[in-house]
């Protein structure tokens, strides 16, 4: 992925909490990992996230302080996810 968007991005993998989900465990999170972004910008991670939300199978991802956060709980197949982001 580094090598996909290249500068001026920033790709790492970090440790992370994710919700369960809403309803009945609203605030209830699990250890978790994510591929985090950043950038140079906010205005750059904020227009790679629109772009990502606009592929053919839309890649939703969180922003928190100025880093977008992508959890791989949600990944069950990453060459899929990898060839859909080709062209980035």
């Amino acid at each position: 992925l580094a090598t996909r968007l290249g500068p001026p991005y920033t790709v790492a993998a970090t440790e992370s909490r994710c919700q369960i989900g809403s309803g009945a465990l609203p605030e209830t999170t699990i250890p978790s990992a994510a591929v985090t972004i950043t950038a140079l910008s906010d205005t750059d991670v904020t227009e790679l996230a629109a772009r990502l939300r606009r592929r053919a199978t839309p890649v939703i991802g969180r922003i928190h302080a100025g880093t977008l956060w992508l959890d791989v709980r949600t990944i069950d197949d990453a060459d899929a996810l990898y060839a859909n982001l080709e062209g980035l």
